[in-house]
């Protein structure tokens, strides 16, 4: 045991150690530069709704990555000389089969997160006042297979998993 930590066989800690380096110089040299990250592991304020029959629901959460990105034009976020910004979240996920053996992030197996992380924007938004317009992405840090290289992908509305909707 190392702190928290148990090594098992089919992760023995040089082969963690290994993988996790060569995955950080990936992630460094070619997904970071990529974005602009405002914000590293947000915890948001609690944030309570009160629905119907005085049921109070109160939402809590961190958010992984809140990305920047520069716009120009109009619209409710930009500034008097038409320059704005826009924020998305983004969820990092490392693990053995996040990416699948096609060679894609595994979107299905991490979409009903990603739209929780639509509720966790609202936290993250009330917290910080920023207003959230760029689609949720995900972030791949494959530990194992054939597929070493990190990887991202953007999910359109992602609540519809958690509406039941396809």
């Amino acid at each position: 045991e190392d702190g928290e930590v148990v090594w098992g066989s089919d992760m023995p800690k040089k082969k963690a150690i290994d993988a996790g380096v060569l995955l950080m110089v990936d992630y460094c040299r070619n997904m970071s530069p990529r974005y602009t990250f405002d914000k590293v592991e947000v915890q948001c304020e609690p944030m309570t709704v009160r629905m119907e029959n005085d049921v109070r629901i109160t939402l809590t959460g961190t958010a992984d990555r809140v990305r920047s990105q520069a716009l120009s034009g109009t619209g409710d976020w930009w500034d008097e000389e038409g320059a704005g910004t826009a924020f998305g979240i983004i969820d990092v996920k490392s693990g053995k089969r996040v990416i699948s053996s096609e060679g894609k992030i595994a979107v299905d197996k991490h979409v009903a997160q990603l739209g929780t992380y639509e509720l966790i924007q609202l936290l993250a938004g009330n917290t910080l006042g920023y207003k959230f317009t760029l689609p949720a992405e995900i972030i791949a840090l494959p530990t194992s297979g054939s597929h070493t290289k990190v990887a991202s992908e953007s999910v359109e509305a992602p609540s519809r998993i958690l509406l039941g909707e396809t």
